[in-house]
């Protein structure tokens, strides 16, 4: 399975046999229907270590589930399955402080052809659940500690309160590291921080 974000300057790609997160089981509530687009939708209640979803589908809005058979990214297949092909059209999802609505806004029938699936002129790299075991990292030496140490000083403390920045990176062949981005570019360009010390303290 391919990912290709308009925003990355590469593709990833994973295996669609490894879930990429567990689940802990659902139900299904054929009597509590919405409408999205006109069309009636019942809810299925989805709970995994990412928090509760609901989850409505249409029956008149469905593909072959069988042909789906052993994705586990997402736990597509089973997803499909459980409610026999049916397609999302809204999903709740709530975890700890994070809220998140997914609805559809329109729905178009058209035509996919072999250059759909044509990969982008762009860097391929393999994602890390598409690894055969997972990747230990190295004890930093007292010089990357000092160098983080030393950059990390100037903004640790600002307003008394902690800050995390979450970056990407792809580890290059040569087993150096390129790419860099944080997921979110804080107001106080914290993640220029990070940045930093990820291309300059040796890790």
């Amino acid at each position: 399975m391919y990912d290709d974000y308009r925003d990355k300057p590469y593709v990833t790609f994973r295996d669609t046999q490894k879930g990429n997160f567990e689940y802990f089981g659902s139900n299904v509530y054929k009597d509590s229907i919405i409408n999205v687009l006109g069309n009636d939708c019942y809810m299925v209640v989805t709970k995994s270590e990412y928090g509760t979803s609901r989850t409505y589908y249409s029956d008149d809005i469905r593909v072959n589930y069988s042909d789906f058979e052993g994705h586990q990214v997402g736990n597509w297949y089973n997803k499909l399955k459980e409610v026999n092909g049916a397609i999302t059209l809204k999903t709740i999802t709530e975890y700890d402080t994070y809220y998140e609505i997914q609805e559809a806004v329109k729905i178009v029938e058209r035509n996919v052809d072999d250059n759909d699936f044509e990969l982008p002129k762009k860097p391929v790299a393999a994602a890390f659940s598409a690894l055969d075991s997972r990747a230990e990292m190295m004890q930093p030496t007292p010089e990357q500690i000092q160098c983080y140490q030393e950059k990390v000083s100037k903004v640790s403390s600002i307003d008394g309160e902690k800050y995390i920045c979450y970056m990407s990176f792809l580890l290059l062949k040569d087993g150096t590291i390129g790419y860099i981005e944080p997921y979110e570019k804080d107001d106080s360009g914290f993640y220029l921080v990070a940045s930093d010390i990820i291309q300059n303290c040796g890790f």
